[in-house]
């Protein structure tokens, strides 16, 4: 058991914070080899110690039960205080108090330590000393995803010579954060005036470092947040495994559910099934706030927490559901499962699980009409076509999706994807925790994950994040899982099942080449022999059903995870030319910041490229967010994809509202037409509709003539700025 009566030390805790701290050293290093960030960097960092940790750790033990961890203390405080800052940004915004941003956190703090209630909480929390092994396995996982995430890291430059490319949603995730570093109400930056519908609270919470610590938004959203959060992130799953079972083999066995054995791809692409995405920041810092989420709920439903702490729990539920659009419909959906279960089961908890539900569809509610302007984002709800479209090559079904072909091919995948997990239904079949209604809630978060991914079709396969969300509630649940039938069947048993499960997926990996990827032979030798694995262990131990079913487990679930391991940081820096698609160059950056050092922040740019290739073609893909990002100020006109009204003005799943024609055609010629044909009145239009800045990307067109109506400001081999004045 991990719980003990005795107390501990931070000098005492040493072995089981080292290996993170040293993992997070070493990824930094790494990431910043060739950027020379490190002192951006470290100054987000204490920011973060002081502005988000700090208070986070005394908002959590004032929640938490009496006895815990160091180790909790720090994971789940820097969720709380992550939470924290989000609303701590906006009143600094609301105000123009860039100071609020920093105090807020800190008057929370003072007021923990200020009211007798929380102060006699917050001293009485107690550590407890975990096993001196569980810092260096809880670390591994993270130490995987540090293996896989280097590359990705190098490859999104923050610094250069000539010609770069990044992640092409990089640059409007750094628009983003600069639009909410600088600017109330929030719009669409790359389109000036157009309302922002998107879940924006992790640009916020990014925008909150930067404010407080002075560092450059590129560093915190390119290199501190990835880093940050691909280690925060194993040892916060591992943690919320340890606080909810009790058991500290837990933590390490849900780290590795989530980072290393994680549940197998349901086709389209390997590297979608873990719960952090280094090009996704939203999706980051989601799943941090969720796991934060799931151990509140349950200690809520136990009786473990103050009534104090529904104040906690609405805060994580605002700003995790504004972070991550898939946040609170999966975790509504496990609400829902388990207050049906303690409505039968065990009636004395039923009116806190159901406040907490209702609180949760409720928060929802108000997020969809208020941060997501009541769109579904270009989801569509076309049951089976999703995964059956994703899988008929797969499969060897062919393209025809009738009815019966969809069915059968989301059987089969979802069936392969659900042997790794397997451990959370074990749960359900242990008298102890049987009634517990945390099992529940993890099961109905999964299975909702599934259900929408199965359900729904988007033009980008956004559907996919619906389970990546879910991956820390199935790692918790796995590990939990695990470490129960850890205790039935002993660990010679379960390391005995889980070699034979590496080998066989080496046998798979060797014999059907990479199932994870796409192959059709790969794909049903993988779904043949988890069957085979599962049938086998169980005949050969059938004289022990408990040891027989965690044998079967382990098995499969090593089996499924060496298979699913994929390095999906694979991505190297590529050669960029001008001609390069998304690509920029380090003259356009430095254009770019001369706008942002020498302008409002209201102040319009416009732009003349809007598309993402430079090439001439039948169709724009308006995915170009550069001038945006890096002047770090609103373009009446850049690319104008991913804004709500490009999203709702596709008429089937089919289209891409990438490519749509921008729905303005007078504004774009006024825009277009200043470039190539500059006359006055049109400078003077554009000077009433806001505009003070002109900035000429030389990759698209545009005429010398500029200067006769702007004054010339930067010049560059790629760039030039002007600046537009009245009269």
């Amino acid at each position: 058991m991990a719980r003990e009566t005795r107390g501990t030390s931070v000098v005492r805790e040493l072995p089981t914070l080292l290996p993170t701290l040293l993992a997070v050293g070493v990824l930094l290093v790494l990431a910043i080899a060739d950027d020379g960030a490190a002192g951006d960097l470290l100054l987000a960092f204490l920011t973060l110690l002081g502005t988000q940790v700090l208070p986070g750790v005394l908002v959590w033990r004032a929640v938490r039960p009496r006895d815990g961890w160091l180790v909790e203390d720090l994971a789940l405080g820097l969720c709380c205080g992550a939470a924290l800052a989000v609303p701590a940004q906006l009143l600094a915004l609301v105000t123009g108090l860039a100071a609020a941003a920093a105090a807020a956190p800190l008057l929370v703090a003072g007021a923990l330590l200020a009211v007798p209630g929380t102060r006699a909480r917050v001293r009485a929390a107690r550590w407890a000393p975990l096993p001196a092994w569980w810092g260096t396995l809880a670390v591994v996982p993270a130490v995987a995803a540090v293996w896989v995430s280097v590359p990705v890291l190098r490859s999104t430059s923050v610094s250069w010579d000539g010609w770069g490319a990044s992640y092409v949603d990089q640059p409007y995730h750094l628009a983003l954060v600069g639009e909410v570093t600088h600017r109330w109400p929030p719009h669409y930056p790359q389109v000036a005036g157009e309302p922002l519908e998107y879940h924006w609270f992790a640009h916020a919470w990014m925008a909150q470092l930067g404010t407080v610590s002075g560092a450059s938004l590129d560093q915190v959203l390119l290199r501190f947040a990835p880093v940050l959060l691909t280690v925060a992130l194993p040892l916060v799953v591992a943690v919320v495994a340890v606080r909810l079972s009790g058991l500290a083999v837990a933590g390490p066995l849900a780290a590795g559910f989530a980072f290393v054995a994680h549940s197998l791809d349901l086709g389209a692409f390997p590297e979608a099934w873990t719960p952090f995405a280094l090009h996704s920041p939203t999706q980051s810092f989601g799943s941090l706030v969720l796991a934060a989420l799931l151990a509140l709920l349950v200690l809520r439903w136990r009786g473990e927490a103050p009534r104090g702490s529904l104040f906690v729990l609405l805060l994580l539920l605002v700003v995790g559901g504004g972070a991550k659009g898939t946040v609170l419909p999966v975790l509504l959906a496990g609400c829902l499962v388990a207050t049906v279960v303690v409505a039968v089961v065990d009636r004395s908890r039923l009116r806190t699980v159901a406040l907490d539900t209702v609180l949760t569809g409720a928060v929802l509610l108000v997020l969809m009409r208020l941060v997501f302007g009541g769109g579904e984002g270009g989801m569509v709800l076309t049951p089976f076509t999703s995964l059956a479209r994703v899988n008929a090559t797969r499969f060897g079904l062919g393209d025809d999706l009738t009815l019966g072909t969809g069915l059968a091919i989301t059987a089969l995948s979802l069936l392969v994807a659900v042997v790794p997990v397997v451990a959370l239904f074990a749960l359900l079949g242990d008298r102890a925790t049987r009634t517990d209604p945390g099992p529940w809630l993890l099961l109905g978060t999964a299975v909702a994950a599934y259900g929408a991914f199965v359900a729904f079709r988007h033009y980008g396969l956004s559907q996919l994040y619906f389970v990546m969300t879910a991956e820390v509630a199935v790692a918790v649940g796995a590990g939990w899982g695990l470490a129960r039938l850890w205790q039935r069947a002993g660990w010679r048993l379960l390391a005995g099942a889980a070699v034979l499960g590496a080998a066989v997926a080496l046998a798979v990996r060797l014999a059907g080449g990479d199932g994870a990827a796409g192959s059709l032979t790969g794909s049903w030798v993988q779904l043949l022999v988890f069957l085979a694995v599962v049938g086998l262990v169980a005949a050969v131990l059938l004289r022990g059903r408990g040891a027989a079913l965690a044998a079967a487990v382990a098995a499969t679930a090593c089996a499924a995870g060496a298979l699913s391991v994929d390095p999906y940081g694979r991505s190297t820096p590529s050669e960029a030319t001008a001609r390069t698609p998304s690509a920029f160059a380090s003259d356009q950056v430095e254009a770019a910041r001369y706008v942002r050092d020498h302008s409002d922040p209201d102040e319009l740019v416009m732009s003349n490229r809007h598309c993402r290739s430079p090439r001439r073609q039948a169709t724009c893909d308006a995915r170009r967010f550069f001038v945006a990002a890096y002047t770090e100020r609103s373009v009446l006109l850049e690319g104008w994809a991913y804004t709500m009204r490009a999203n709702t003005s596709v008429e089937s799943p089919d289209e891409n509202p990438r490519t749509v024609p921008f729905w303005d055609p007078e504004l774009l010629e006024l825009n277009d037409g200043f470039y190539t044909d500059p006359t006055r009145q049109a400078a003077e239009e554009l000077y009433e509709r806001g505009v003070r800045w002109v900035f000429v990307d030389h990759t698209a067109p545009y005429d010398e003539a500029i200067g006769d109506h702007a004054v010339e400001r930067f010049r560059s081999a790629n760039a030039t700025v002007y600046e537009l004045s009245g009269g």
